[in-house]
């Protein structure tokens, strides 16, 4: 397991890359930053029924039992601050190659934003 580490603004973080048995905290994380960014936006009950699926525990697991990589950003204790998730491309009406790769995700609490920890992921 390799691992980064830098003091944030909030606190110092350690990155890893995430397992299988790392999906909850994928999608705790990706619903955490999800409502973080659009409550007081949008519907509350669209953001539960949104995160309801596209964070959904299963779909993590899904997309790195697919072959696709993710890594997290944890606090001290093992907490989930972040993390980035690199995916196949699934776009319509675009010719991908087989090697090509896609940025599917790149998430960070608002506290430990502007410290650094998204270079940092975009970097590992």
């Amino acid at each position: 397991m390799s691992a980064l580490s830098e003091a944030s603004n909030a606190s110092a973080w350690t990155i890893v890359s995430a397992q299988a048995d790392d999906a909850d905290a994928l999608a705790l994380i990706g619903a955490a930053t999800f409502l973080e960014t659009f409550a007081g936006v949008l519907d509350g009950a669209a953001i539960v029924a949104h995160c309801g699926v596209a964070h959904a525990s299963g779909y993590y697991a899904e997309r790195l039992k697919a072959g696709a990589a993710a890594w997290l950003a944890q606090v001290e204790h093992g907490a989930s601050i972040g993390y980035a998730l690199l995916d196949k491309p699934q776009l319509p009406e675009v010719e991908v190659r087989e090697d090509d790769l896609e940025l599917k995700r790149i998430y960070a609490l608002s506290r430990f934003q502007g410290g650094g920890l998204g270079r940092a992921l975009m970097a590992t």
